[in-house]
């Protein structure tokens, strides 16, 4: 029996709406049976990504407001998906930070790409007519804890 699980969600590009997100995201997804520290990747992820978004973006003039945010999982993969209307940023194509000189320079700041792709295993993008999509995907170790068919 495959394991499915499915959540569509649309947050506003106000970060007071982030932590409200992260806490709701996180408890669907360990409360549907994702285990606990990849529960955590995925949303971790997911905030790193919508906090750039939010903070790079938003000042733009013409962008559609709301960032769209689907998780699925099914059989050993989950998978994130953030649909966003601004300008082109392919994170997947930005090199990694060199962690021992950010940290000699004291950078409190700048780690997201560098932990996204630590901690997903695939990352692709797309952009479309003012359209993005970024897509991060990982694979989830005791499938069978996913509570099967739990959709919200």
């Amino acid at each position: 029996m495959d394991n499915n699980l499915f959540l569509q969600k649309k947050i506003k590009r106000d970060l007071d709406e982030l932590d409200s997100f992260r806490e709701s995201f996180l408890y669907y997804l360990t409360e549907n049976g994702i285990e606990e520290e990849t529960a955590s990747h995925f949303e971790l992820c997911a905030y790193e990504v919508i906090a750039n978004i939010i903070e790079h973006d938003s000042a733009i003039p013409g962008f559609c407001e709301d960032i769209q945010v689907t998780f699925s999982a099914e059989n050993n993969y989950g998978q994130v998906i953030l649909n966003y209307s601004g300008p082109e940023f392919d994170l997947t194509k930005r090199p990694l930070p060199d962690i021992s000189a950010h940290f000699q320079e004291g950078l409190k700041r700048g780690l997201g790409i560098y932990i996204i792709h630590k901690l997903m295993d695939e990352i692709w993008y797309t952009h479309n007519e003012g359209e993005n999509s970024l897509t991060m995907k990982k694979s989830i170790p005791d499938n069978s804890r996913i509570k099967s068919g739990q959709i919200l």
